[in-house]
């Protein structure tokens, strides 16, 4: 139950489950980032005949970088992945269900897929902030970090570029997939919720390093919750 690729075109296909495995039957998996437990609701493969890590799923979902889905398609994730989030809630007690903040709405609706299976609200994410890259600069430029020769040349590449342009807005995306797992792209906004003694699901669309994620729970840590539990639509890659 993977997916095929055509011409940036992305099919379920149900004889097999390469790329993406969205079979309900397999799924969910779940992990850990740092002290973050993560659960997945579809779970990505990578495969030796293919290359990338089976983004084309959530870029068709996004409707991004000119992959597509087609309706029947579409619906169907949609179908499994509320299937899945059931399985989910059955384990699993939380108060509230937010968003990691992003520039695309999947991330809410599949906030609002938990929502229903959870049967709490969807609390905005406003009280998280990104960074910008004057903050980034600041909080980096002296931090004693443990870097191998090649992830101490893409971190100074980061600070250089930081420091020029220090009132841009900081994005994970344009951070090497190296030593993205360094950075703390999110802190509290003002004015701030109040999350004391909240359970709540941070949700976002894919596990790539987990840094934006483990950055998004401590900012809810810090707003008061109790207990945070992360909620991805896609899993980190399998070995």
């Amino acid at each position: 139950m993977g997916i095929n690729v055509i011409k940036n075109w992305v099919q379920i296909d149900d004889t097999h489950n390469k790329l993406v495995n969205t079979s309900v039957a397999d799924n969910p998996t779940k992990g850990e980032v740092d002290w973050l437990n993560v659960h997945y609701i579809f779970t990505r493969n990578k495969i030796q005949e293919k290359e990338g890590d089976g983004n084309p799923l959530i870029y068709a979902m996004k409707d991004i970088k000119n992959f597509k889905i087609v309706p029947l398609y579409r619906t169907k994730v949609i179908a499994r992945a509320t299937a899945i989030a059931q399985i989910i809630s059955a384990d699993l007690e939380v108060d509230v269900v937010i968003p990691v903040p992003s520039s695309n709405q999947f991330a809410q609706e599949v906030a609002e897929i938990a929502s229903v299976a959870f049967g709490c609200a969807v609390l905005g994410s406003d009280f998280i902030r990104k960074r910008t890259l004057g903050e980034m600069y600041a909080l980096y430029n002296d931090k004693p970090l443990k870097l191998t020769d090649a992830e101490r040349r893409h971190f100074n590449r980061q600070l250089s570029a930081w420091k020029t342009s220090p009132g841009r807005t900081f994005a994970m995306k344009e951070v090497p997939p190296q030593v993205r797992h360094h950075f703390s792209p999110f802190t509290l906004n003002a004015p701030c919720v109040d999350l004391k003694d909240k359970r709540v699901l941070l949700v976002d669309d894919i596990l790539s390093s987990g840094s934006s994620l483990l950055s998004a729970a401590d900012v809810c840590k810090a707003a008061g919750a109790t207990n945070v539990t992360g909620l991805c639509f896609l899993s980190a890659l399998s070995p």
